[in-house]
């Protein structure tokens, strides 16, 4: 049975409770060739060789851009080893313990209604002929998602422990990336590693820690993180990822709740930078954007709808949000410069205006009325995460002000 780390949440005791399906140890692994055996009930992707963990490159822990103290292993026994104090057996023992998926299988939307409510939360991707939903009740327990979509190979990624979610490009270089758990964390965030060089990266930053690749960053690909009733509607035609349907709960208000642990201080892992940065509460979710170089991050505080339009990196942007659902898109379309507002809710979903044309757009930047109907706004990739995170991982990040 695969490892898990479930997150749950009590709120007579408000404790984070962070464990696996078993209490033992993981078994050291000599290969995953047990791992993904579902059958898919829609489709696949092409199978891939599984990898095999022990021919992962050793670490080279010479090259660092932290602390190597600062990085610290989940022993699945309330307790965690500084990657300095562990030694090759550990690192080899945890190495997955939390298991990625690198054999994405799928099922149509409407066979997922069987154990995906409307409710919770997914990573949408939207390809250029199909979508794509990414459960956050399956990345609770799997947390990388290995996918290759329009010839473009991706991870989606996701850390419970500061709700991260981002989706990222796995080519540097001219080479591709191969994504594994090392088991370990960094500010409470997950800590990946590349099956190519045996890197550590930090996932909410997608940049390299430790390693031969140690200052090297992976770039970021447009997603949305929104109920899978939204995704569903704006998307009838999506894939749901099928690997292990999860079991815990992965609402908008399963989210929050972590979010009021944190606004306490509670953390179960170290947390340094991102307990410095007081301009938001420390569970606020935001939404972190960069164009131009700029980085700029969007509180997603409100539970009605929203719009901050915005000039990042000397461009337009627009931010559609609504409680945790929120996408980010260029506001340029056919020549016009556009300024968005909402309007009111059809069928429950939020949709925008723009001034300047009067047209309608959906939260998935799509213009379903008006002058500029059938046009699409291009997506700005974006991260997203608890504020602890956000900053800690860049904190000269600039925070968002409402114009007055």
């Amino acid at each position: 049975m695969p490892f898990k780390r479930l997150v749950l949440f009590s709120i007579g005791i408000m404790a984070l409770v962070v464990a696996c399906t078993n209490t033992a140890p993981p078994p050291q692994m000599s290969s995953l060739d047990a791992v993904d055996a579902l059958v898919p009930t829609a489709t696949t992707t092409p199978a891939t060789e599984l990898p095999n963990i022990t021919q992962v490159p050793s670490l080279d822990m010479s090259m660092s851009i932290v602390p190597l103290g600062d990085i610290v292993f989940d022993t699945f026994q309330g307790s965690f080893v500084p990657l300095d104090e562990a030694d090759d057996d550990l690192i080899l023992r945890l190495r997955d313990a939390i298991r990625p998926i690198y054999q994405p299988t799928y099922e149509a939307a409407a066979e997922a209604q069987g154990w995906l409510r409307d409710g919770d939360l997914v990573i949408g991707f939207a390809g250029a002929a199909q979508a794509y939903a990414y459960p956050v009740k399956t990345l609770n327990i799997r947390e990388i998602v290995n996918e290759t979509i329009d010839g473009v190979p991706i991870a989606i990624t996701y850390c419970p422990l500061c709700a991260s979610a981002v989706v990222y490009d796995r080519r540097l270089a001219g080479e591709t990336l191969l994504f594994g758990n090392t088991s370990a964390l960094h500010e409470s965030d997950m800590v990946m590693y590349d099956h190519q060089t045996g890197s550590y990266w930090q996932q909410a930053a997608g940049e390299a820690l430790v390693g031969s690749l140690a200052g090297q960053a992976l770039e970021p690909v447009a997603s949305a993180m929104m109920t899978f009733g939204e995704w569903w509607t704006l998307h009838p035609g999506s894939l749901v990822l099928s690997n292990s349907k999860g079991s815990a709960s992965a609402s908008t208000d399963s989210i929050n709740s972590i979010g009021s642990n944190a606004d306490r201080g509670t953390f179960f892992f170290p947390v340094k930078k991102g307990l410095e940065d007081t301009r938001l509460s420390l569970g606020t979710q935001a939404l972190v954007l960069r164009v131009g170089g700029q980085w700029r991050a969007y509180p997603l505080d409100e539970e009605s709808a929203t719009v901050a339009n915005d000039i990042v990196g000397g461009l337009p942007v627009a931010v559609f949000s609504r409680g945790l659902t929120a996408s980010a898109y260029f506001a340029e379309a056919d020549g016009h410069r556009l300024t968005f507002s909402p309007v009111s809710n059809v069928s429950d979903q939020q949709q925008y205006r723009d001034e300047e044309t009067g047209s309608v757009w959906d939260m998935a930047g799509r213009a379903v009325d008006g002058q500029l109907v059938g046009t699409i706004l291009s997506a700005i990739p974006a991260r997203r995460g608890f504020w602890f995170s956000v900053s800690g991982v860049n904190p000269a990040i600039e925070l968002y002000q409402p114009a007055r």
